[in-house]
């Protein structure tokens, strides 16, 4: 974060992430095809879920913050008598690999967060239980981070040419609010999509390593 973050911008990212924390458990236990009613679902979960994003958002500030300091304090290091093209690849290096890791990160946490629901296990087993899934699988689990990335960068783009008036003119208040109405829609839309095709994932991987178990168990010798 630099500077100080308005109170206000605080407050309403506390509150959606409190009302996304009580909305997972009835959204993850439908994508699941779990027997649990949605308000059940959010209610059990409610709190497990919470504490989960909480501790997602405060390890992405520490790691971004510190990968932050080690990568672009050695390519400051680094600048000295170097050539600015060498220097813009090295930035962007850095950037990349900070990226990935806070992605990593994050990721651990949403498929902990499906283990928690669709599992019905502890906070511990389901951040074991996201590490595995991430660890495991990193290339699909990426893959599939690259998928919405993509599909959220279209959506900006849609929304940004829409937006666009030619000749400089002021768009209308109505195509402002229609506009800024289908785009918070269409968010939500991909993020379900997003949530959807994590836990489809999950449970392949779950199903996979299940499989895996079982036949090193039927492989083992007796006796």
């Amino acid at each position: 974060l630099e500077g100080r973050a308005p109170l206000f911008s605080v407050l309403v990212s506390a509150a959606m992430l409190t009302a996304w924390a009580w909305l997972w458990g009835g959204v993850l236990t439908r994508l699941g095809s779990g027997t649990r009613t949605f308000f059940t679902a959010c209610q059990q979960s409610f709190s497990e879920l919470l504490a989960l994003s909480v501790a997602s958002v405060v390890c992405a500030l520490v790691v971004s913050g510190i990968l932050r300091w080690v990568l672009f304090g050695m390519v400051h290091v680094l600048a000295d008598g170097r050539a600015e093209s060498t220097m813009f690849t090295a930035r962007v290096t850095a950037a990349g690999i900070l990226v990935v890791c806070v992605a990593l990160v994050t990721l651990i946490f949403d498929y902990a967060r499906i283990a928690v629901v669709l599992d019905d296990v502890s906070l511990k087993a389901g951040l074991l239980r996201g590490v595995r899934t991430v660890q495991a699988n990193t290339a699909p689990v990426l893959m599939l981070v690259m998928l919405s990335g993509g599909a959220l960068a279209a959506l900006l783009a849609v929304y940004a040419a829409f937006e666009f008036i030619p000749g400089g003119s002021v768009p209308s208040v109505t195509r402002i609010v229609v506009l800024g109405q289908a785009y918070v829609v269409a968010r939500i839309v991909l993020r379900l999509w997003n949530a959807g095709a994590q836990v489809e994932l999950y449970r392949r991987c779950a199903s996979r390593a299940a499989s895996a178990s079982r036949g090193a168990d039927l492989n083992r010798p007796t006796g």
